[in-house]
């Protein structure tokens, strides 16, 4: 299937001999944006902030479910991975508002983070990846990265460790490009394309760091990408309402 680069999953999804709707999948991406709010919230530590916005997410994340259940779409129906997925979603939004009653945000943010990675293998099952599934990959080679160079000031990196994070690096810069060409609509967002400036920026920080071996300039380098990233999620969030 020959997917165009856009906000949108593409114009269907094949799922199991039967299709899922455009709409079905503008609806997931709606339901994300408090999600990546309630992310970066979490990661913060802003309890107010997280609750507001898992209740926006709970919300639209229950309309999917509830519009999946009854649609007269065959292919809502036809991959027996969806139900589940819906399922698990709703329990995991369950889990992370109790742990956010409990003030325990750290877990909180953990359990939050389940869900993109579940909704990345749903697609990837029916090589249907969208612009948010590459985001997913994007986060997880940047935090790859991190893994290896971030909180190493006091010791010095091997070149096993710079050789690590420059594979990790190059995976991270696949996944940029690949949400940079799957933007679509939110490409011309003005806080997106600010948000996207300062990630590439970093990225490069990066690349340069790990060329010249430099411990402390790899590990800032590798905190700016984080810090660029939670500017990303926020921009989708604003943008997506």
């Amino acid at each position: 299937m020959t997917r165009t680069p856009s906000l949108l999953v593409a114009a269907v999804l094949v799922l199991g001999g039967g299709a899922l709707s455009a709409d079905s999948s503008e609806t997931i991406e709606r339901a994300l944006g408090p999600y990546y709010a309630a992310l970066v919230s979490s990661a913060r530590g802003n309890i107010d902030a997280t609750s507001r916005h898992l209740l926006v997410f709970a919300s639209r994340w229950e309309s999917i479910s509830r519009e999946a259940r009854t649609s007269s779409q065959a292919a809502v129906g036809q991959d027996p991975q969806w139900p589940a997925l819906l399922d698990e979603v709703n329990a995991v939004i369950v889990r992370t508002r109790q742990l956010v009653h409990k003030q325990d945000l750290a877990s909180a943010h953990a359990e939050l983070e389940t869900v993109r990675a579940a909704i990345r293998d749903f697609h990837a099952r029916h090589n249907a990846l969208t612009f948010d599934d590459h985001l997913t990959d994007y986060h997880e080679a940047m935090e790859r990265v991190l893994g290896h160079v971030a909180g190493r000031n006091e010791i010095r990196l091997t070149a096993r460790d710079f050789a690590d994070a420059g594979e990790d690096l190059q995976a991270a810069l696949a996944a940029w490009q690949a949400v940079q060409i799957s933007a679509g609509p939110l490409a011309g967002n003005a806080d997106w394309k600010a948000a996207a400036r300062e990630a590439a920026a970093a990225l490069d920080q990066a690349g340069k760091a790990l060329s010249a071996k430099h411990t402390m300039a790899a590990g800032a380098a590798a905190e700016r990408m984080k810090t660029t990233y939670y500017d990303l999620l926020m921009a989708i969030a604003k943008a997506r309402g």
